[in-house]
């Protein structure tokens, strides 16, 4: 890990590109500073921005952009922003060097970054959305599927390619069982539950569109027959289709030797698919911590192979509490972001996700 001006960075290499994930955390009241850091950071690794997803009030989404316009010149890569009601704002990219990244755009406006390596075509989406904010809750999580096929279609890629989504809901608790409904019957329409299903985040947090639902994704296609890409179970958790939300637990990319393993977003949930712990954060934070560890360990990967992650708490002043449970475990605080979002069920109070990297 290594620091530069205020972004924390990790790095990897994979396929002969290399890879950095930035972190960092801004002035809630005047994100601008951090933001326009990143593009010089960014251009001194002769690198290009592949992702970008900023946790921030919406009432400084315009300001923000428009610093980071003016340190860049322009934002051809899509920025996801989002607003988990916290008053702290954080922000997380990812850019490559050593490939010559693609910008997609969409109706006007960037939504994706594609480049390839030895080893696949990777393409990744950010800022998916309804175009219409007036359209039914359960219409835009619809167009947002709709939105990345059809983005993924601009670099002939398709949802059978897609390996892990990140679903940012406005409202969860009103309508995640129509929302996970609506991703159901989408996926059985592609057929996607005969193939594996991808790794998937669904957090509770607006946006500044004022729509219902924005999405990220991740999409790979393999050059070459060595590189596999597999579903991964969680030892200590049911697969999350039991209790009809059609995520898988983790995926693991494998190429040659070297692993990525992208876990879920996951939160205190036992192996029936009941939430444990209720009321208690501290016991929460603890299983989950468990759970994420299992999934790492059993595909021969620790904490100290994380490349980033996103710790989401329900209530932001809980948060203080986390590096405690980091340093008792020794988890890097380095590659991760603390921030507040809505988990999908009322009493969880907690959740993590991470990727990770390793042989």
């Amino acid at each position: 890990m290594a620091v530069t001006g205020d972004l924390r960075v990790v790095t990897a290499s994979l396929g002969g590109v290399r890879v950095y994930h930035l972190s960092g955390s801004l002035d809630a009241a005047d994100p601008r500073s951090l933001l326009a850091q990143l593009p010089s950071v960014v251009r001194s690794a002769e690198a290009q921005v592949v992702s970008h997803t900023v946790v921030a009030p919406r009432a400084h989404h315009a300001e923000g952009m428009r610093a980071l316009e003016e340190a860049s010149g322009a934002v051809p890569w899509p920025v996801t922003w989002i607003d988990g009601g916290g008053a702290t704002a954080r922000m997380q990219a990812c850019a490559v060097a050593g490939a010559g990244v693609r910008y997609l755009e969409r109706d006007g406006r960037p939504v994706g970054a594609v480049w390839e390596d030895a080893d696949a075509y990777h393409c990744w989406l950010g800022d998916i959305r309804a175009a219409d904010a007036s359209l039914s809750r359960e219409d835009q999580a619809r167009a947002t599927f709709e939105g990345i096929e059809e983005a993924l279609g601009l670099v002939d890629l398709g949802f059978e390619h897609v390996v892990r989504t990140w679903l940012f809901v406005d409202q969860i608790l009103e309508w995640y069982g129509s929302f996970n409904e609506v991703r159901t019957r989408f996926f059985d329409e592609r057929g996607v539950f005969g193939r594996f299903l991808p790794a998937s985040t669904g957090i509770g947090a607006a946006n500044p569109a004022g729509g219902s639902v924005v999405a990220q994704a991740i999409a790979l296609r393999p050059a070459r027959a060595e590189v596999e890409v597999r579903e991964v179970e969680s030892p200590l958790q049911c697969p999350a289709t039991e209790y009809r939300s059609s995520f898988s637990r983790a995926v693991e990319v494998r190429r040659g030797g070297v692993r990525q393993v992208y876990v879920s977003g996951t939160a205190s949930i036992d192996p029936g698919g009941d939430t444990v712990h209720r009321g208690d954060l501290g016991r929460q934070i603890e299983h989950t911590m468990d759970v994420v560890e299992a999934i790492l360990g059993a595909r021969g990967l620790g904490w100290e192979n994380l490349l980033r992650g996103i710790v989401y708490f329900k209530d932001g002043s809980d948060a203080a509490g986390f590096e405690r449970h980091c340093l008792e475990r020794g988890v890097p605080l380095s590659p991760l972001i603390v921030t507040q979002g809505t988990v999908c069920r009322d009493e969880l109070l907690f959740e993590i996700e991470v990727d990770a990297f390793g042989t």
